[in-house]
């Protein structure tokens, strides 16, 4: 077993040498330029913001503390007044998601977001904090307007 040696109650595994792997560029071309606080609670149709760029990550969660229930909030996401994808946001804490929605291929300019719930179901809040803005280039400083 690659060299591995029982003694007693041990075992003995021997180090390897690390190897260098190939470098593998995530998201190129793509830097984060700010940060855009939200803080929307429970908007019971959704979330509009502007930004100028060419990517976002929206940041929240759909929210009830230990919840396990199977509700999924239904939400369409439009960017300059087209559907771009619909989302699943599920309320049970082990599949709900912290990233809601996210794009980061757009043509570099200013954009209109809209993320607009399908279904409502007022047990469980809705909670949009933020969403992270990108560009093609190196931002010098990462701001919070």
């Amino acid at each position: 077993m690659n060299g591995g040696k029982e003694k007693g109650n041990d075992f003995l595994i021997p180090a390897n040498a690390p190897v260098v792997v190939k470098f593998e560029k995530s998201f190129k071309g793509l830097f984060p330029q700010s940060l855009l606080r939200l803080n929307f609670d429970k908007q019971e149709s959704g979330v509009t913001f502007r930004f100028n760029g060419t990517g976002f990550v929206i940041r929240g969660n759909v929210v009830k503390w230990d919840s396990e229930d199977n509700f999924n909030y239904q939400a369409n996401l439009l960017v300059d007044g087209k559907l771009v994808q619909q989302i699943g946001l599920p309320v049970n804490y082990k599949t709900r998601k912290y990233e809601i929605a996210w794009l980061n291929d757009l043509p570099k300019g200013e954009h209109q977001v809209r993320l607009k719930y399908l279904n409502s179901e007022p047990a469980y809040p809705v909670n949009v904090n933020e969403a992270v803005i990108y560009s093609e280039t190196a931002a010098t400083g990462f701001t919070s307007p």
